[in-house]
């Protein structure tokens, strides 16, 4: 019996790029995956490598900063960094998972079926990967503007080394349109999976990643007011 190659990181490297430019043919591939464990590893590996070079990229621009005062503020910038780094895997895993069982039900309500739930979860795990090299992307470009701006404005104590006139409107035109490409690409690859595993249209796929999309916003939007809620009534309560 010939024993299985296993995965190397070329083979991985050709499956995201399939992943990337052709969606639908990548879900056709991985439907012989019969559990989630590989998506979610898949998934935290990208997220694991989007963490790393995003703290590192804003640690060089708070490091780079023209600031002349000491150096407390440029500390605590990268403590708010280090902790934002560790936040931030955690909550994307949370939100595919939420977002898988919000279209898992969606699926199972509007057509009727029973699809497996790792099922689901493969089509949103893998999904996800897609934005990370937007995000690296759009963190290098406002590292380059940064670094070769000589003006600076404040932020949270310190100063990031960026002109508030053109290089601001720049980065926050391009940051904007490579997010808007980010979400357009991954809902696109999410539509495809749908319609590669549940066998509907286009536009139903389209209509079901969209409002599962919105329903996971708007759960996490009010948990959000509420918790910014409740900590300003405590503030005013023990201010009165």
């Amino acid at each position: 019996m010939a024993k299985t190659k296993k995965p190397t990181l070329k083979t991985h490297i050709e499956s995201y790029k399939q992943l990337f430019t052709n969606p639908k043919q990548f879900f056709k591939s991985v439907k012989k995956e019969h559990d989630w464990h590989k998506p979610f590893l898949f998934l935290l590996a990208f997220l694991l490598i989007e963490t790393v070079i995003l703290f590192l990229v804003n640690s060089i621009t708070v490091l780079s900063s023209s600031s002349t005062g000491d150096a407390l503020p440029k500390a605590a910038n990268l403590t708010i960094q280090g902790v934002q780094s560790l936040i931030q895997p955690v909550l994307a895993i949370v939100f595919v998972f939420a977002l898988t069982a919000i279209l898992y039900y969606l699926i199972k309500f509007v057509d009727a079926k029973n699809p497996k739930f790792w099922q689901v979860f493969k089509i949103a795990a893998y999904s996800r990967t897609i934005a990370v090299p937007y995000g690296v992307v759009s963190a290098l470009f406002v590292l380059i503007i940064s670094l070769a701006s000589p003006g600076t404005i404040p932020t949270f104590g310190s100063t990031v080394p960026i002109q508030p006139t053109a290089a601001l409107f720049a980065i926050v035109i391009i940051s904007g349109l490579l997010t808007l490409a980010a979400a357009i690409h991954t809902f696109y690859a999410m539509i495809s999976g749908v319609m590669e595993y549940d066998k509907a249209t286009f536009w139903k796929s389209l209509a079901l990643v969209l409002l599962s999309s919105i329903i996971v916003f708007a759960i996490v939007m009010f948990i959000s007011v509420t918790i910014i809620t409740t900590i300003v009534a405590g503030v005013v309560t023990s201010l009165t």
